[in-house]
Formats: C-alpha cells, structure tokens, sequence
C-alpha cells in the first residue's frame, strides 16, 4: 500500500514482480532464509512519500500435498561491503512463524499478512522468507524468475552467513520471486 499526503491510499507492488520461470529444486533445506534486494520506486510511482507492507508473497513450488512451516520478514539494505552492494540489514517488520498448507503438487503463491510501518521510497530494502521446516518428501523448489538474475540482490543464509545467490553460483538463473 502507498501512502499518499494529498489523497486517500494507493495499492501499489513491490518487490520482484516479474513471472516465475525457473524452479529450482533439491536447494531449499531448512532451517534457512533467503531474500530479494528491491528498490520501491522501481515498482511503485504512485506516491513519492512512502509505502507499508501489509502481505509478503513467496512463490514456491512443490511435487506433493506439503506443509511449509515459515515467516516473513521486511528488512533495510545495509552496504558493509561496498557502498555498491546492498546487503541484508536490520529487520524493520516481521511476523511469527505460520503454517502454510500445500494442498497438492503445483506453482504456489504464499501471501502472508504482516503490518509494516511507513517506510520511505528513497531506499533499498529486503523481502525475507524464512523456512523452518515442510513435511513433504522431496524439497520445495526455489522459484525465479526469467533472468539474469542480479549481483547483490538474492540473498541466502543456510546457518553459515549471508552469500550472495549469483556471487557463489555463477550459473544462478534469475532473481528470486518475492513481493508484497
């Protein structure tokens, strides 16, 4: 949602809202969380002040009925590294664990609902999907989209520290299909 000072709210997408293309599987083994860098005003012109977030989508596929249980986070760019380079900063808005039912195989989209304060549009920031664990058999697979994807912009902690998704696997297709 944007918010606008001269009229009433705006719905507005941020995030990677290109389509999903490539499934991305025998990756995804909990605990661990990924995310996507993304620039506010390169989705969202509606109003210049600033946007809340109110539901985080993950697209997700699976081969069978599973269930994931996972959270969502909203998080700031942060550039330890190099002022180039936006990183995973500090957390501004996240939400409990829920448990999301998979009622068969298919192409998911997981909308979790979260209350985000205004942030402002003249910044970076991280959509988050953590993963603790899913009951099905095989892995859930890692959408993205159709590329290339982006140095410094998917990020990936399994328990060992950040990497950067493109940075450690040149071959790394897309950008991760997150948005809110």
């Amino acid at each position: 949602i944007i918010l606008s000072t001269t009229g009433p709210m705006q719905a507005c997408q941020v995030g990677n809202l290109n389509p999903p293309a490539w499934a991305i599987g025998d990756f995804m083994l909990p605990p661990e969380e990924y995310k996507v860098v993304f620039d506010p005003k390169a989705t969202c012109s509606v109003c210049p002040t600033g946007f809340l977030v109110n539901t985080v989508h993950v697209v997700v596929q699976v081969d069978e009925a599973c269930q994931l249980i996972m959270e969502v986070n909203v998080e700031e760019a942060a550039y330890p590294t190099s002022p180039d380079c936006p990183e995973p900063g500090p957390v501004l808005c996240s939400i409990g664990f829920y448990t999301v039912t998979l009622p068969g195989a298919g192409l998911f989209d997981v909308g979790l609902p979260i209350a985000c304060g205004c942030f402002t549009m003249d910044r970076l920031y991280l959509l988050s999907f953590y993963i603790d664990s899913y009951t099905c058999a095989t892995a859930p697979d890692l959408i993205v989209d159709a590329g290339p994807a982006t140095l410094c912009t998917n990020w990936n902690n399994y328990g060992a520290g950040w990497i950067d998704l493109l940075g450690t696997f040149p071959t790394w297709p897309g950008n991760l299909v997150f948005f809110a």
